[in-house]
């Protein structure tokens, strides 16, 4: 069968404002690094300046594909054959006037039950739940990497376009806006600045939401559920619980490609728990 595709619509401004500007940063530091920093920090040895780009060229590959993977993944129980009798555990969304299965709750932004919700996620404008999950950690990992890996290559430019590494330049390059605004700093060495700011901030935002969301994983919670001391999904065993987030294959799926085949072991309805899942262990041997 082939992948199915939703439709990637922004419901608030919100939501299209951080789409926009996810995409416009990514795009705007690998060209920065590239026709910028590089040619000044490599100047004779071409061989290096190719390095780095390969490397660039790779990291944005993989936060644009984990991207519209994202974005395009179905996620909501619409679409499902849903029993017209409620199941144990299970809800019925007066909104979406249907049975809702665990661990799926109603978004009122996207205005439909998402399958294993966690959070609505801005920068992708729609919810993070159980299909799209392995796109949104892969993308939080590879905006990490490439946030970290501009900002080491800026500390051999940034400093000099400022002006050498004093108090005065480390609050310039902190807060670039006011010193602008003032004369003290051009608008090119602004925009230099600008971008060496939003790269380290990126890497530190996306560092820490791939940690949480990681200790979210390694128990098999969502965020609700982890809120809520819910804890009866986890199996027992880090990797099984990975797997049932990131399906066989997420070690490669994650460092390599979204593209990398790891289905999940779920149908996004019906989920074991640790009682389940010793039992039909035990039934097995």
């Amino acid at each position: 069968m082939g992948r199915h595709y939703r439709r990637p619509v922004p419901k608030t401004v919100a939501d299209a404002f951080g789409i926009g500007f996810l995409v416009f940063m990514v795009f705007a530091t690998f060209v920065f690094e590239v026709k910028v920093v590089l040619p000044h920090i490599h100047t004779i040895d071409i061989t290096v300046q190719y390095f780095h780009i390969i490397v660039g060229l790779f990291i944005t590959f993989n936060i644009m594909s984990n991207f519209l993977w994202l974005i395009t993944t179905p996620i909501s129980t619409a679409g499902l054959l849903m029993p017209s009798l409620l199941k144990p555990n299970w809800r019925f969304c007066a909104i979406c006037e249907g049975n809702s299965p665990p661990r799926s709750y109603h978004c009122q932004i996207c205005d439909e039950c998402v399958l294993k919700r966690d959070h609505h996620c801005v920068f992708s404008g729609c919810c993070i739940g159980y299909k799209n999950f392995r796109y949104y950690y892969g993308l939080l990992l590879w905006v990490a990497i490439g946030g970290l890996y501009a900002t080491v290559l800026n500390q051999f430019f940034i400093w000099q376009a400022l002006g050498g590494l004093t108090y005065v330049t480390v609050f310039t390059h902190i807060f670039p806006f006011p010193f602008w605004l003032f004369g003290y700093i051009s608008l090119k060495c602004f925009c230099y600045t600008f971008l060496s700011v939003i790269n380290f901030i990126g890497f530190m935002f996306a560092t820490g939401l791939l940690y949480y969301h990681s200790v979210l994983m390694v128990n098999n919670q969502t965020t609700y559920e982890r809120n809520n001391g819910i804890n009866q999904y986890s199996l027992g065993n880090w990797r099984t619980n990975v797997c049932e987030n990131l399906g066989p294959n997420w070690l490669a799926a994650i460092l390599l490609s979204p593209m990398v085949k790891s289905p999940l072991p779920r149908n996004g309805c019906d989920y074991p728990t640790l009682k389940d899942n010793l039992i039909n262990s035990n039934k097995s041997k």
